[in-house]
């Protein structure tokens, strides 16, 4: 089942995953420091999502694709974004597309899980169960 938890920086996404679904460290890869080309099939979390969505940009790769093959490869992973869509529209090019491509992404994820729970100040929010 897959699942996803969102919301703002610092809302404690991470340590409500952790706790929930009772996660090792060995069992989260952080998207901002995670090679993409190594095999990520092997976690049960992705933390930074977001973050590594950017990454893949950066490389020229398709987030979306990226994320069909990892949501095949693996329909228990747990997917922990920062919502990033709010606020002002950043002014260089590259931004907005990865803006874009965060929510393009999300969608997709939140189509394919069980779960979506936003975080807002530490509190869980069931938005899909």
């Amino acid at each position: 089942m897959i699942r996803l938890i969102t919301g703002g920086v610092g809302q404690g996404k991470s340590a409500f995953a952790i706790q929930k679904y009772a996660l090792a460290p060995q069992q989260i890869f952080d998207g901002n420091s995670i090679n993409p080309v190594f095999d990520i099939h092997q976690y049960r979390c992705a933390d930074n999502y977001d973050r590594l969505i950017k990454r893949l940009l950066e490389q020229g790769e398709n987030p979306l694709s990226f994320t069909e093959c990892l949501i095949r490869k693996n329909p228990d992973m747990i997917f922990i974004m920062n919502e990033i869509g709010g606020g002002i529209v950043p002014v260089e090019k590259q931004e907005r597309l990865w803006r874009e491509q965060v929510g393009k992404v999300g969608c997709l994820i939140a189509g394919n899980a069980h779960t979506v729970i936003r975080m807002v100040c530490g509190i869980p929010v069931a938005v899909k169960k």
